[in-house]
């Protein structure tokens, strides 16, 4: 077992899988019984191969729209016909990046060398080895908690909130507009978990969507788009349980998050805008900015 493989094991990293692999690895079935202890990521749309109409891409809550195609032509150039293995080596990066995803790990070279075209495009997930990976993560922990052991990391997350909103850590909280007292954002623990109220708007202030925990979403006018993974989940969004949704506004998500395999809820994007169409909430890239916000604990 490798370290990102520990730190997986342990809660402190999470390693996922692409709805694509699973078809790769069909003729391959100890890869298939390795796969199960990661977690599917879709994309937005499923793909199927054009000859056999094999599915070799689910639908799940992507935060922005897919560039399979701007990924492949990158990486392999442009060809007239259709060529199997690239368009799958595409759809892998295309729906870790359209589910933020810090890296990509593979060994392929052709891939590796074309990272910093696919970073120069607008492709937000690192393409690396997994030694990069696993040295970046590393040093990450090094830094900030002063330690890599994954025991030891894994107890000292254990200690922090059970909410992640990008890399802070809340238990039950809410975000309140500074101006109208109005509350933008708030994250409430339940007995199974935990629920989302919000309002979602336009970035001219207009009210799109009201999300109240236990009640039907709310639609004031069209806009708002919303994507769940609903099953059995300890997340409530609306009058659902799910393990990951996305809520989107111009393709692009304002409030993104999943239930991790540790147990927390991670909130990993966030644009969420005051009446009169101020940007008041925001995570980027795991960095929480607010706005004459105001926060209150429970």
């Amino acid at each position: 077992m490798n370290r990102l493989e520990e730190l997986h094991k342990a809660g402190v990293v999470e390693i996922f899988q692409t709805s694509t692999l699973k078809t790769e690895l069909i003729p391959y079935p100890p890869g298939l019984e390795k796969a199960k202890d990661y977690t599917t990521i879709g994309g937005g749309n499923s793909w199927q191969l054009p000859g056999n109409n094999m599915l070799v891409s689910n639908g799940g809550t992507p935060s922005i729209e897919s560039q399979v195609m701007q990924i492949q032509n990158i990486i392999f150039g442009q060809h007239k016909r259709f060529i199997r293995n690239n368009f799958i080596d595409a759809l892998h990066i295309d729906q870790a990046n359209q589910n933020d995803a810090d890296f990509f790990v593979t060994d392929e070279k052709k891939i590796l060398n074309s990272a910093s075209r696919l970073s120069e495009a607008g492709i937000r997930t690192h393409i690396c080895t997994d030694k990069f990976c696993e040295t970046e993560i590393l040093k990450y922990f090094e830094l900030h908690y002063k330690t890599s052991d994954a025991q030891r990391l894994s107890e000292l997350l254990q200690e922090t909130g059970p909410i992640l909103l990008g890399s802070n850590s809340f238990g039950e909280v809410s975000f309140i507009d500074n101006e109208t007292e109005e509350i933008l954002l708030a994250i409430i623990r339940t007995q199974t978990g935990a629920a989302i109220q919000a309002i979602v708007r336009s970035s001219d202030g207009c009210d799109l969507l009201t999300i109240v925990p236990e009640q039907p979403f709310l639609f004031h006018r069209p806009g708002a788009v919303v994507l769940m993974e609903v099953g059995s989940a300890p997340l409530l969004i609306g009058d659902k349980k799910c393990r990951a949704f996305s809520i989107k506004v111009s393709e692009i998500a304002v409030i993104a998050g999943r239930v991790l395999k540790n147990g927390k809820l991670f909130l990993y994007r966030l644009a969420i805008y005051n009446a009169l169409g101020k940007l008041a909430l925001q995570i980027e890239r795991g960095v929480l900015t607010l706005h004459n916000v105001k926060l209150a604990f429970s």
